[in-house]
């Protein structure tokens, strides 16, 4: 009986105040804001805040056909997202003590397996930190099972076991690509602050019109 909302990914992107990354896990898109604490030394609001072509859904479709995957399929990958990072301006580029965010389904997934919980655990997920390595690693383990394994995985929700080593792949191709150490995992993603200002009767923005 409500209203639908429908929200374009720059659109969320352009209203992050933070070093934001979300990458479509089950979406054919990631997205990647940054903001004053750290990212991009020497700019205040760097643009763009915007999403990008290559999530970690398409990635799965075009490359990882087997699971586990071959080696080929998951080099084939690997190039894929770096073409498409190599494009992205430095503006995401993280300060030596900042620790970008990472939301949504993928990251949220990696906190529970990091944490040995399943993911709807927000208490114990959220804040979670890992390290380059800690994803480089989970990936490994992700990789060299089936998807029958991973769906036994209580820190895997029934349908991302075929997308979340693409999801988690990418990831670390961005974290490569610009440079962070690790990411800080947050349950709440754009979306659920879109929907606070909404309740508070702040959206959408001042000016009546939701950027695209």
């Amino acid at each position: 009986g409500g209203e639908a909302l429908l929200v374009a990914g720059g659109a969320a992107c352009r209203r992050t105040r933070w070093g934001v990354c979300g990458v479509g896990g089950g979406s054919p898109g990631w997205g990647a804001a940054g903001s004053a604490p750290g990212l991009a030394a020497g700019t205040d609001r760097p643009e763009p805040r915007a999403t990008r072509p290559g999530g970690g859904g398409r990635g799965r479709e075009r490359h990882l056909i087997q699971a586990p995957p071959t080696p080929g399929e998951y080099a084939a990958l690997i190039a894929d997202a770096d073409a498409v990072l190599a494009e992205q301006p430095d503006v995401y580029v993280a300060a030596a003590d900042t620790v970008p965010v990472a939301v949504a389904g993928t990251a949220v997934t990696l906190a529970a397996l990091a944490s040995g919980v399943e993911p709807d655990d927000v208490e114990r997920i959220d804040g979670t930190r890992m390290t380059t390595e800690d994803l480089h690693q989970h990936i490994e383990d992700l990789a060299c099972v089936s998807a029958r394994e991973r769906r036994a995985n209580p820190a895997i929700v029934p349908g991302r076991e075929d997308v979340i080593v693409a999801g988690a792949l990418l990831l670390a191709r961005v974290a490569h690509r610009f440079a962070w150490r690790g990411i800080e995992v947050r349950v709440a993603d754009l979306l659920d602050g879109i929907a606070l200002r909404l309740a508070a009767g702040r959206w959408p923005p001042a000016s009546g019109r939701v950027p695209a």
